[in-house]
């Protein structure tokens, strides 16, 4: 979600007529992006996101300004499997096939695209997208068309489902709050800090989130954090969310005080929504380390995988979907 909030912010800023945008739609073997990866090239060189670990973006590029001239997408077939790559090719190593339309900016489809994704972002809710290998798409949501090109070819295209970014709370507003709030916002989370203190609650602490001393309204999150360091507000705030518990839910500090603030609350064994410790088991000691282990923990969960060393799996590393993504209805 950072990526996609930075892509847009530069394509707002960009003239549409010297910009190309490039999405892969399809991949064979390995790869080290998935399809629906991004990449906006800009006519003077500057590029926003990305279509591979590095080694496509100069190639996109130059397809790019190609496509800015004539007016008209294209389809780019990146072949890594042959093994005359590394001599002819952009010896990427991965052994995939990846699949790329790039499409002039200043496209009236590519800027209904732009302009439908911006909204989703703001919450206007999930966008079904569709996009062919010629550059033709339909948008949709909540099952109204919003948009549709002549001669749209569905049966050829990427499909994908784009979400507003995740909501995540931060019940604290304490010294080790910011990181928190900081390394949330660049995993693409929407971050909210709840605390009452209005010493604590001041939005120059937070940059990029909101800021409020109750819970917002009627709204869910995906993920809550409680950190408040005071066993009263955490009993509150547990009180508050276990009933309707988050898919996510951490408390920071020690196994024996969580089962505390459980049995003051009546509640026997251990709900199965509640992580306490929160995080990974990283040796996490600072404010920036226990971030990273409990948003890599969050992370696990709302992805629903094991959390396990990536060379332990076997297979691909990569879930059948892309995780921010779910399947077009």
């Amino acid at each position: 979600m950072h990526e996609a909030r930075t892509l847009l912010d530069a394509a707002r800023l960009l003239s549409p007529a010297a910009g190309a945008l490039a999405t892969v739609v399809g991949l064979c073997g390995s790869g080290y992006r998935r399809p629906g990866a991004r990449l906006l090239a800009a006519q003077d060189g500057r590029l926003v996101g990305g279509i591979s670990g590095g080694c496509l973006e100069a190639d996109a590029l130059e397809h790019a300004r190609e496509v800015m001239a004539e007016g008209r997408a294209r389809l780019v077939t990146y072949d890594t499997t042959d093994p005359l790559d590394v001599l002819l090719g952009v010896g990427l190593g991965c052994e995939g096939v990846l699949e790329v339309v790039i499409e002039p900016l200043a496209s009236p489809s590519c800027q209904a695209f732009l302009a439908a994704w911006e909204e989703t972002l703001a919450g206007a809710g999930p966008l079904a997208h569709q996009l062919d290998p010629r550059g033709r798409r339909r948008l949709a949501r909540g099952g109204r068309e919003l948009w549709c090109d002549a001669g749209f070819a569905p049966a050829d295209a990427f499909e994908e489902i784009l979400l507003p970014p995740p909501a995540l709370w931060i019940c604290g507003a304490g010294l080790d709050a910011p990181p928190m709030a900081a390394l949330a916002l660049a995993q693409g989370y929407a971050v909210t800090v709840l605390d009452h203190r209005p010493a604590y609650a001041r939005p120059e602490r937070f940059p990029g989130c909101r800021v409020r001393g109750a819970v917002p309204g009627e709204e869910r999150a995906a993920a809550v954090l409680l950190m408040t360091h005071h066993f009263e507000a955490d009993r509150g705030w547990l009180a508050r969310f276990l009933p309707e518990a988050p898919a996510y839910l951490g408390l920071l500090g020690p196994r024996r005080r969580a089962r505390r603030l459980l049995d003051e609350l009546g509640i026997a064994g251990w709900p199965r929504e509640l992580h306490a410790p929160m995080g990974l088991d990283l040796g996490a000691e600072t404010p920036a380390e226990i971030a990273l282990a409990t948003l890599a923990e969050v992370r696990q969960v709302l992805a629903g995988r094991s959390g396990a060393s990536l060379r332990a799996r076997d297979g691909g590393i990569h879930a059948a979907a892309h995780p921010d993504r779910i399947p077009t209805p």
